[in-house]
């Protein structure tokens, strides 16, 4: 009888709890949303009532069922940060920040919001998930089958854009290379500026018609993509089978930013496609470590994917040296081979920076500036928003930024105060700028926080609101720009002369419409943030988030090995954080190799057999 009242009161604790916790999701979402102005979805209360039923049921059956300390610890935490970035994102969209306790009792009451689907989605991975999503590989036909539809349909979109996407960046490339008394400089990548240059100068030459050359130059960028794709969808099949090669098929077709990207003068597309590669040399070296540096054409495939990648920018370098030191941690096997090919890799790279350079009579440019562009935006948000800062800090800052160029600060784009940066007076002695950032921090904390929350937010907050024009860009390069109207009456001038109109039409409306055409059209609009699941799909925050929950799946589970591909993008992540702005193409090697990224996952075992068996094989 006693156990009996025990089991009652059990149930009725769970019941209250249950109740309890719905309620505080059902307010947490409607505080979200009255934040966020949608103030025509709070006037039908009705909405509500099914969201309280709903979480009720979600609640009643998580607290019915036990998991570790880690589990919670994990799931809580991830919903807590998660939860966060929406209350501060939609406050940020709006130029402002809330009180601090209203922000944490927001975000407290979304986490009630968030958290059971949060450790219903680690309660399925980790018990259900494999049989949903693993399955037979698919016949090799149909594999070509996938393949060739996802290259028609950027063969379609590749013609809609002809030649491609004019970016912003490439009128100086083609002036730099054309100049033989003027350097080029080391800025941009050097092997992809040349490579424009070189098809683009072929198409003035002998068609008078540097269209020509630079769709030629679109076409052959887009067809190395197009390759790295192949080999991603081969990879899925291999390790999760044809479900997964045809989820894999939708993303790169239907999500139009992967074939603009592959398409444009820009060198991310074929960093993009480096970093994927490199991501799956790794998963190969997480299956097998031992066996995979026998290999010499394999150690031979690393450095070259390394390298090319680390070549193309130097971000790859950066994420690179991240994944190394942190690697530590983790490696468990072959850890002199590994350490040995960065190691490579890294005397690769400055051997192509150092007498390749010379030899090209390269002008090496100055990183610093852009490392240090969370830094100089901080002070610059303390020096224009904190009157409480003194006088001789205000003059310390001008010796590194003057005071003309400090009035220049522009949120989310730290180009204006970042570009006139006094790296003279860094050098002389870099110490002293140091202890004037933490001066100056002290001295003005909120500034600091606001200054580095609105330069990051749109990587990080996943409903983020475009078009954005204090980034002065577009979040997505689409439109061919009008390089006369920003470079002058020399520069080059190349056009868009689509070759399948409608097709353009729906993506110009997709990505990019309006009046500037100056490359610096923050405010074109684009209407892909109003079609459900593009909008989530083509959004650098959803790939943040997954990034993070993947990192703290890893940790959770333990992973060894495998965390060398988390760490990767972490380490790539790192450096966006760090960019002068936030838009699609920094993070766009992230976005792209989603798919490799996500199968660690579902494959975070070592197996005997590197590769499920194959759909024929019945």
């Amino acid at each position: 009888m006693k156990s009996i009242r025990l089991i009652d009161g059990k149930k009725l604790t769970v019941k209250i709890l249950s109740f309890v916790s719905a309620c505080m999701a059902t307010l947490g979402l409607a505080v979200t949303l009255g934040s966020a102005g949608q103030n025509k979805l709070l006037q039908g209360e009705l909405f509500f009532i099914p969201i309280c039923v709903i979480w009720y049921v979600l609640y009643k059956k998580r607290y019915m069922r036990k998991h570790t300390v880690p589990f919670y610890i994990f799931t809580i935490v991830f919903s807590l940060l998660f939860s966060s970035s929406f209350i501060l994102g939609i406050y940020l969209d709006q130029n402002r920040l809330g009180g601090t306790f209203h922000i944490i009792v927001k975000s407290i009451l979304l986490t009630t919001f968030w958290y059971p689907l949060i450790a219903f989605l680690t309660d399925w991975i980790e018990n259900g998930s494999e049989k949903y999503v693993t399955s037979l590989q698919m016949e090799k036909k149909k594999l070509y089958i996938c393949f060739f539809l996802v290259a028609v349909i950027w063969f379609i979109g590749w013609l809609a854009l002809f030649p491609g996407v004019y970016g912003i960046d490439a009128p100086t490339w083609y002036e730099m290379w054309s100049q033989t008394d003027a350097p080029v400089s080391s800025q941009w990548s050097v092997l992809i500026s040349g490579l424009f240059y070189f098809f683009t100068s072929l198409g003035v030459r002998y068609f008078d018609s540097p269209e020509i050359g630079f769709g030629i130059y679109s076409f052959l960028q887009m067809t190395f993509v197009l390759f790295v794709v192949w080999k991603i969808l081969l990879f899925l099949n291999e390790r999760l089978g044809k479900k997964a090669v045809i989820v894999g098929a939708i993303f790169f077709a239907f999500v139009p930013t992967h074939m603009i990207m592959a398409v444009s003068a820009a060198q991310d597309a074929l960093f993009a496609a480096c970093f994927a590669m490199c991501c799956i040399e790794l998963f190969h070296i997480f299956e097998k470590p031992d066996e995979y540096w026998k290999e010499k054409r394999n150690i031979a495939r690393f450095l070259f994917w390394m390298s090319l990648m680390c070549i193309i920018r130097n971000n790859g370098l950066y994420a690179i040296f991240v994944m190394a030191v942190l690697a530590v941690f983790f490696l468990k096997h072959s850890t002199k081979f590994f350490f040995g090919s960065i190691a490579i890799v890294t005397i690769i790279v400055f051997l192509y920076q150092g007498p390749v350079y010379n030899l090209l009579h390269v002008q090496k440019g100055t990183a610093i500036r852009e490392m240090l562009s969370i830094p100089l935006e901080q002070m610059a948000a303390a020096y224009n928003y904190d009157d409480s800062l003194s006088d001789s800090l205000k003059e310390q800052m001008e010796q590194y930024v003057s005071e003309e160029n400090m009035y220049k600060y522009a949120l989310k784009n730290s180009d204006p105060i970042k570009n006139n940066f006094n790296v003279e007076k860094l050098n002389e002695s870099p110490v002293d700028f140091v202890k004037l950032y933490f001066q100056v921090g002290i001295a003005a904390p909120k500034s600091y926080i606001y200054g580095a929350l609105m330069q990051t937010y749109g990587l990080w907050y996943a409903d983020k609101e475009y078009p954005d024009a204090l980034i002065w860009h577009p979040y997505i390069n689409y439109i061919c720009i009008d390089a006369k109207q920003i470079w002058g009456e020399n520069a080059l001038e190349i056009k868009r002369e689509s070759l399948f109109p409608a097709y353009e039409r729906v993506l110009r409306k997709l990505f990019g419409y309006g009046e500037d055409t100056s490359g610096y059209g923050g405010s074109l609009q684009t209407d892909f943030v109003n079609i459900p699941f593009l909008s989530t799909a083509c959004r650098m925050g959803t790939y943040f988030w997954i990034v993070i929950y993947i990192a703290g799946y890893g940790l959770y589970k333990k992973w060894k090995e495998q965390y060398l591909i988390v760490l990767l993008a972490i380490g790539l992540t790192l450096t966006v954080l760090l960019s002068p702005l936030m838009y699609y193409r920094y993070y766009a090697p992230v976005i792209f190799s989603m798919p490799v990224i996500l199968t660690l996952l579902f494959r975070s075992k070592k197996n005997n057999e590197s590769t499920i068996p194959q759909e024929d094989a019945l």
